[in-house]
């Protein structure tokens, strides 16, 4: 039976049960569905002007974690008044409700229960009736122990007003008004339904945002689950399930419709459909090994969601915080996988170049003996005097090729390991041109410019030539190799106090702050193929000579590796 159909207010007829039995009924489950706030009021709105037959209804809620006022004419259903403001504001008065500053006031007196002198406007329970807006309403309020007379000029289209207050939960309450544009529009039967309906109001208001942080929470878990199943899957990278992860993230946040997602690691970038950065934003830094990887972003399309002005939840930040945070997890897994995968191909190698090693010592040593006898023959034939002059050329040949053999041989050893180190005076010149003797003819397949400047004057230094040689040619190899279109290499050689200084300088690719940290690590290398040995055994060596290395490089401009090796100590300084 709608209200219509009742007999006229002033009869003061109670309502049907059963009309009041589903408006409650209904009221309970659009809060029990988790409703997102202003779907929830809209819709109970829509239901009390159907059973009410009010004209206009203004719902002001305020507390330390619901803080909102809500108005809606019956003329103007799609044009609802929302908004949300800090509880505080409303203590220093900030806040507006739509039936401006008297209305706002006469709210306060019934929300903050004060005392008043008079039964003419209020109910038992405290609450507020005015059965005719068009006469001011005067109204005796107790101000610090001191009763002052306030009169209210209602400036409103409406002539009943009915404010109920009701309470929500322990820190949140609310008050309610209901306005016709009739006098004398409700009678004392119905205004006492009212309040008590008020009282499921505040348990459906309650009920309705813990089941909708229910459901966002469960929207939240659920994404962490599904993204932690995929990077956990085997062969499957986050670039190949990025998209999948995008779709779950704006699914799991409180305005889908609304969300877009910005994904980028290792400075690959992934975005959600129709993407554009806009100012409202969270974002969460993926980091690993203290090194930023990449970062997760979200974005709100619009300032707007179903009358209400967006914002992000704390739990929202929690959330893409933890998925970074997964995500950096499996980038370190991937790593460790990469490194484990590149260490064994590089223990594999450097088991080959031991196998290698001692094959060249055994070669050696198995020709060592037949050339020592080749020489031993060849220096009997040369004493012999009657000898053909192109007999005793040969020989000669025979005995210049068998020493050249010999050297071969002897660098071998210095290779295989199987000499010792023979620590005696060496001229880095001469170290240098020799190297640079056996890898002119690479430099020259490269384009590449050899500038030398060796400076006569450098003292010697006490080192093993063969670690020498060793060092300066890694050195020069890597330059060439860092200049794969051509360039320009510089050696040059100074003396520096104690100190020679021996600079190899390459116009190269150059390197990053983060791989010059690493380069002397061994088995860290930038180069595809490469062992991740070679600066690490050049470390080695010039420190073992008592030396230091130090290098200079500016990515895409080239590289400066120099190395100081003690002097030899003069006559006079080996006295003193």
């Amino acid at each position: 039976m709608r209200r219509e159909s009742r007999p006229k207010s002033s009869q003061f007829t109670c309502i049907p049960q059963g009309e009041s039995y589903v408006l409650i009924r209904n009221i309970l489950r659009y809060a029990n569905r988790g409703l997102y706030v202003c779907e929830f009021l809209d819709t109970v709105s829509r239901e009390l002007f159907d059973f009410t037959l009010c004209d206009g209804i203004e719902i002001f809620t305020l507390g330390d974690s619901i803080s909102y006022n809500w108005s809606i004419d019956r003329e103007k259903m799609n044009e609802p008044h929302f908004k949300r403001f800090d509880s505080e504001d409303s203590v220093e008065g900030k806040v507006k409700l739509a039936c401006g500053k008297s209305m706002h006031e006469l709210c306060e007196i019934v929300l903050k229960k004060k005392r008043t002198k008079g039964k003419k406007y209020f109910t038992k329970l405290g609450n507020l009736y005015i059965p005719d807006a068009g006469h001011a309403v005067e109204i005796d309020i107790l101000y610090e122990k001191e009763w002052k007379r306030r009169v209210f000029k209602l400036e409103t289209e409406y002539k009943s007003i009915l404010m109920i207050h009701f309470e929500i939960d322990e820190t949140n309450t609310s008050l309610i008004q209901l306005k016709s544009k009739k006098k004398n529009f409700f009678n004392p039967m119905e205004i006492e339904f009212y309040e008590g309906l008020m009282n499921t109001m505040g348990i459906a208001i309650s009920d309705r945002r813990a089941q909708y942080c229910l459901r966002e929470r469960m929207k939240e878990l659920t994404c962490l689950y599904e993204i932690s199943k995929i990077l956990q899957e085997p062969k499957v990278s986050i670039e190949e399930s990025s998209e999948r992860m995008i779709d779950l993230i704006i699914e799991a946040f409180q305005f889908p419709d609304i969300v877009m997602v910005r994904l980028e690691i290792d400075g690959k970038i992934y975005t959600s459909r129709e993407f554009k950065v806009t100012p409202d934003k969270i974002f969460s830094d993926i980091i690993t090994e203290n090194a930023k990887r990449g970062i997760l972003e979200v974005f709100h399309k619009a300032p707007f969601y179903k009358k209400d002005e967006v914002f992000f939840l704390d739990e929202e930040q929690t959330l893409i915080n933890a998925i970074t945070r997964q995500i950096a997890l499996i980038l370190e897994k991937e790593k460790i996988e990469e490194d484990k995968e590149t260490l064994h191909h590089q223990l594999l190698h450097a088991d080959r170049l031991a196998t290698i090693g001692q094959l060249v010592a055994g070669v050696a040593h198995e020709l060592n003996e037949p050339l020592s006898s080749i020489l031993g023959f060849s220096q009997l034939i040369k004493k012999n005097e009657n000898l053909a002059v192109q007999t005793r050329e040969d020989n000669e040949k025979i005995v210049k090729s068998a020493l050249h053999a010999r050297e071969i041989i002897k660098k071998l050893m210095f290779f295989a390991k199987r000499m010792p180190p023979q620590m005696i005076p060496v001229d880095l010149n001469d170290i240098v041109k020799e190297t640079i003797y056996f890898l002119e003819s690479h430099l020259i397949k490269s384009a590449i410019e050899l500038q030398m400047k060796l400076s006569p004057e450098i003292p010697k230094v006490i080192a093993d030539p063969s670690q020498l040689y060793q060092v300066l040619v890694n050195l020069v190899v890597n330059a060439i190799q860092s200049m794969d279109r051509g360039g320009i290499l510089k050696i040059e050689t100074i003396p520096s106090g104690e100190f020679v200084r021996l600079s190899v300088e390459d116009n190269g690719y150059g390197m990053s702050e983060d791989v010059v940290g690493k380069i002397f690590i061994p088995f860290f290398t930038t180069k595809k193929d490469g062992t991740g040995l070679g600066l690490s055994v050049v470390h080695g060596i010039v420190e073992s000579h008592g030396g230091k290395i130090e290098v200079k490089s500016i990515e895409k401009k080239g590289t400066v590796f120099s190395v100081m090796l003690p002097a030899e100590k003069s006559e006079e300084n080996k006295n003193a």
